[in-house]
């Protein structure tokens, strides 16, 4: 799809994502909890069953986690089934959200089949930008985030435009002359996320001691709000490029969903 540049110089209004994050969050917070939160959980729950508790308190040794990868059987568990769960999640939150900003009502059902449909795609694709994104990490922070913001939009894209590897140039497109505002964005909420789990996820943490079943589902809950709040923000940068650069409406792009 060629960039038409409409309105290409407006602003992408970082102030009004990030506000408008939280407002579609709690206005539907049940909705975007248990879509979070289920899949969060049952994630936690298999590798905790796998490998124990010590992934989440710390008390693992290193060399023997890294030993686990040795296993087939672990890198399934460890690797692929949380990765498949996260790419579910992350296309229901997507769906929800849209819903959300246009106020219509919450329609799971429909979420599922959009998301099953969509899941392979929006796994590898967030693997492949986890994996740019931490080698840019790995060399400076700076690169790391850029990269983030460059490949911000990609799984939104493979939501909503049904790609699969072309979204991450769609996503190069679509953010040109907007990364440093999308970084912006991007930092208000993760440091928003990095507080809940500084604040409350040391709580969770602290129970996997004495009730490893309750410091799951604490654990489980604390990282769902975070993944709904990111995912909320990326869906809410993708449809203001798409007004800004293409003069898509918010109702245009949610015609997927019809």
């Amino acid at each position: 799809m060629a960039d038409q540049s409409v309105g290409a110089t407006a602003p992408l209004g970082v102030g009004q994502i990030v506000s408008e994050c939280f407002s579609l969050l709690f206005s539907r917070i049940g909705v975007f909890f248990l879509l979070t939160f289920i899949p969060t959980l049952i994630s936690i729950a298999i590798s905790t069953g796998y490998f124990g508790t010590g992934m989440y308190t710390g008390e693992v040794d290193p060399a023997e986690l890294m030993s686990a990868f040795s296993s087939p059987l672990s890198i399934v568990v460890l690797v692929v089934v949380p990765m498949v769960i996260y790419g579910l999640s992350t296309a229901l939150i997507v769906c929800a959200a849209y819903d959300a900003k246009l106020g219509r009502p919450a329609r799971i059902g429909q979420y599922f089949t959009i998301a099953l449909a969509r899941v392979v795609p929006v796994s590898l694709v967030s693997l492949v930008v986890g994996i740019i994104a931490g080698i840019g990490f790995m060399l400076l922070l700076i690169p790391g985030l850029y990269l983030a913001a460059l490949f911000s939009v990609a799984v939104v894209i493979v939501v909503l435009e049904s790609m699969w590897f072309g979204a991450l140039g769609r996503s190069i497109q679509l953010t040109k002359g907007y990364r440093w505002p999308i970084l912006g964005a991007l930092i208000l909420l993760y440091l928003v996320v990095i507080g809940i789990n500084l604040v409350l996820g040391l709580f969770s943490v602290a129970l996997f001691s004495t009730s490893p079943i309750l410091g799951i589902i604490v654990y489980s809950a604390f990282g769902a709000i975070g993944s709904a709040l990111l995912s909320i923000g990326f869906v809410l940068i993708y449809a203001r490029l798409r007004e800004i650069k293409e003069g898509v409406s918010v109702d245009a792009i949610a015609e997927v969903f019809s």
